[in-house]
C-alpha cells in the first residue's frame, strides 16, 4: 500500500500542514524540520502524486525554461538567478534547449503547454517571431516572461540589458584608445540583442566622427566556432582592423583562437573586447576587456515577474533594462601601445 501524507504526519508527530511546507515550500520550515520529514519519506518509500495534487490546487507546480544555447554559460547563470526563489515557492524546472531555432522554439512551447505547465521564461530564438510564438502564447492565457531578447513589437514582459548602451561604451573605449579602424563580431540579425549591440557599435563611431564601415561587420553566429570563422574574414582583409567588438564573450573567446592561429598577440597586434563577463573570460592567459551583464539578477527578476503572474493573476505587463558595466582588462591597449590594468566602469 502506498505511503500517503498523512502517514508522514503521524510517524513524525507533526501536523499535515507542516509536512506539505516541508515537502513543497521547504524555506517556510526549520531545516531540522524538513530533515526529520525527508528521513521519513524515505523511510516509508512515499512518492507524492503530482497529477492529483495539480487537480486540487490548479496547478502542476511546474515552469517551463526556452533557452537557444545550453552550452553558453550566460544562460545557466540566468536560470540559477531565478532557481532559489521558484525553490521557495515549490516549483520544479523544465528545461528546453532550442538550438537557435524558431521551428524548435515552436515545438518545445507546444510540448510544455501541453504538459500544463505554470508559466514559462522563453529567450526567444528570433525576435520577429515569424512562427507566431506570441499569439499562441497570448491564446493558451499561460504567462510568460522573456529573458535577455524581446519580440518586437509586442506587449509582454521581459528582462533585458541595456545592450544599445554597453556596446557604445564598449566600442567608445576603443576609441579613445586612439583605435581607428574597429571591426564588430555581430550576432545573429534576428535578434534583438545582436540588433541592439550592432546599434551601438555604429552610434559610438559616429558620436566620434567616425563612419560604420560594411566590410568591418561582420554576422557571426553565438558561439566560440563561429567567432572563429568572423574573426578570420576580419584578419584576412587588405587593411585589417586594429580592434574588434565581439558580440559576446563566446564570439571573443573564439577570435582569439584565430588570432593565435594568425600569429597576433593581443593586445599588442589587436585589441578585442567582448560582452557578459563569462567567468571564464578573466581566467584566459589574456584576460578579456568586456561589458559585464547582471545574468543573475535577470533570473530573479524574470521569476518575480512570473509568479506574480500565476499566483496572484497579474496582468500589467513589466518590462524592465538592466545597466551594464564595462570592464577593462588585459585584451584592450592604445592602438600602438601598452595594455590597460583591470578596471570597472558603468
Amino acid at each position: 500500500m502506498k505511503a500517503k501524507l498523512k502517514d508522514i504526519a503521524e510517524k513524525t508527530g507533526l501536523s499535515l500542514m507542516t509536512v506539505s511546507r516541508a515537502l513543497n515550500s521547504p524555506k517556510s520550515v526549520k531545516q531540522q524540520t524538513r530533515q526529520r520529514v525527508l528521513r521519513v519519506v524515505k523511510q516509508l518509500n512515499y512518492h507524492p502524486n503530482h497529477i492529483a495534487r495539480s487537480l486540487v490546487k490548479g496547478r502542476t507546480q511546474t515552469i517551463g525554461l526556452l533557452i537557444p544555447d545550453i552550452s553558453n554559460r550566460f544562460f545557466p547563470a540566468v536560470v540559477r538567478g531565478g532557481e532559489e526563489l521558484a525553490d521557495e515557492k515549490g516549483y520544479h524546472f523544465l528545461l528546453c534547449h532550442t538550438r537557435e531555432e524558431q521551428d524548435k522554439e515552436a515545438e518545445e512551447i507546444e510540448t510544455l503547454l501541453g504538459m500544463r505547465v505554470d508559466g514559462l521564461i522563453i529567450a526567444p530564438a528570433n525576435s520577429n517571431d515569424a512562427n507566431g510564438n506570441y499569439q499562441r502564447l497570448k491564446r493558451s492565457k499561460v504567462p510568460f516572461v522573456l529573458i535577455d531578447r524581446y519580440w518586437q513589437g509586442t506587449d509582454c514582459s521581459y528582462v533585458v540589458c541595456r545592450d544599445r548602451l554597453g556596446a557604445e561604451q564598449a566600442t567608445s573605449h576603443l576609441i579613445e584608445l586612439g583605435h581607428k579602424r574597429i571591426g564588430h563580431l555581430a550576432g545573429p540579425f534576428c535578434i534583438s540583442t545582436a540588433e541592439n549591440r550592432l546599434k551601438g557599435y555604429k552610434r559610438a563611431l559616429k558620436q566620434h566622427g567616425m563612419r560604420s564601415e560594411r566590410e568591418l561587420i561582420v554576422e557571426a553566429g553565438v558561439d566560440k566556432e563561429a567567432g572563429y570563422q568572423a574573426m578570420g574574414k576580419l584578419l584576412a582583409l587588405k587593411k585589417r582592423p586594429s580592434a574588434v567588438f565581439a558580440f559576446n564573450d563566446e564570439l571573443a573567446m573564439g577570435a582569439i583562437k584565430a588570432a593565435e592561429a594568425k600569429g597576433l598577440k593581443l593586445p599588442q597586434d589587436i585589441s578585442l573586447i567582448g560582452f557578459s563577463d563569462l567567468p571564464e573570460a578573466a581566467m584566459l592567459k589574456t584576460p578579456l576587456s568586456t561589458v559585464r551583464q547582471p545574468k543573475e539578477e535577470v533570473g530573479r527578476l524574470a521569476m518575480e515577474i512570473l509568479l506574480a503572474k500565476i499566483e496572484s493573476k497579474a496582468k500589467v505587463e513589466q518590462q524592465i533594462t538592466l545597466d551594464t558595466e564595462l570592464v577593462i582588462r588585459g585584451s584592450c591597449a592604445e592602438h600602438g601601445g601598452m595594455a590597460l590594468t583591470t578596471t570597472t566602469r558603468r
